[in-house]
């Protein structure tokens, strides 16, 4: 009930959710499309500042050059978990 009530809250804002309110559901996942650097800054900021821990601190954006490593290395583990378990199916 609390991640439709935050889509509706999101929608009712003019934010873009993924999935909607009418999108059959698999989890409590909801992405939210603020747009630009500056609304996302200050949600992550106003997350953080009512956190249990650490709400003094305040988030910063910075330059992440090695994320495209991290998904690339996630990508090819899906794509061998997928060759496995289809390997394991033939069995």
């Amino acid at each position: 009930k609390t991640s439709a009530f935050a889509i509706e809250l999101f929608n009712m804002t003019g934010f873009e959710c993924s999935p909607s309110n009418d999108d059959a559901r698999g989890d409590i996942i909801t992405a939210v499309k603020l747009g630009n650097e500056e609304l996302l800054t200050a949600f992550c900021q106003g997350i953080q500042k009512g956190a249990p821990v650490d709400s003094f601190v305040t988030p910063e954006a910075w330059d992440m050059q090695d994320i495209t490593v991290r998904l690339s290395w996630r990508q090819e583990l899906s794509q061998w978990e997928l060759q496995l378990n289809f390997q394991l199916m033939l069995l």
